[in-house]
Order: C-alpha cells, then structure tokens, then sequence
C-alpha cells in the first residue's frame, strides 16, 4: 500500500474511530442497557482489529518490512505513533535482477 493510501486510511480510520466514540458516549447518556454497549465495544474492537491490521500489514509489506510487526498496533499508544512512523516512512527502491 503507498504511502498517499495508507494515510487515508489512517484519516478514515481516526474519523470512523472518533464517530464511534461520540456515538457511544451519546447512547451511554440516553440508555443504560450493558447490551448495546457491548455492542458498540465489540465493535469498536472488532474494526481495530480488521481494518487497522491489515492496512498495516499491507504498509509493511509495502515498504518491505515483515508484517507481523503489524500486530504492534495493539499496544495502545507505541501503535498510534507507530502508525504515524508509517505515514512518514518511504518505501524502498523495488530490487531489479537482469538474468544475463
């Protein structure tokens, strides 16, 4: 993934992120049923996991680094700034060979 797409993944995800939030601090005032905010937990948990791993595991590969490094992003605030190092990281020269 280059780093243009990758850092709007990264704005989509912090957006989607901080709606979910307000979303739930809005139900948590208005409802007190433990269900919907499982609900809204699991959620949040659940896009974390999906959408954040694989777009970081595909930035990796990208820039050609191993992707289990990928599950660094679990780690509360080393895998935001190591989501920022991502954004701000080039990706390497592709390597070439000429069979002669």
């Amino acid at each position: 993934m280059t780093r243009s797409k990758y850092i709007i993944c990264f704005i989509v995800f912090f957006i989607f992120m901080v709606f979910l939030s307000i979303v739930e601090r809005a139900i948590q005032g208005s409802l007190a049923d433990s269900g919907v905010m499982a609900f809204f937990n699991a959620l949040k948990i659940f896009v974390v996991f999906i959408f954040g791993y694989f777009c970081v595991a595909k930035r990796l590969k990208y820039i050609g680094l191993n992707t289990y490094y990928a599950w660094l992003i679990i780690i509360p605030l080393f895998g935001f700034i190591f989501c920022i190092y991502l954004c701000i990281k080039k990706s390497e020269e592709k390597k070439i060979f000429n069979n002669k």
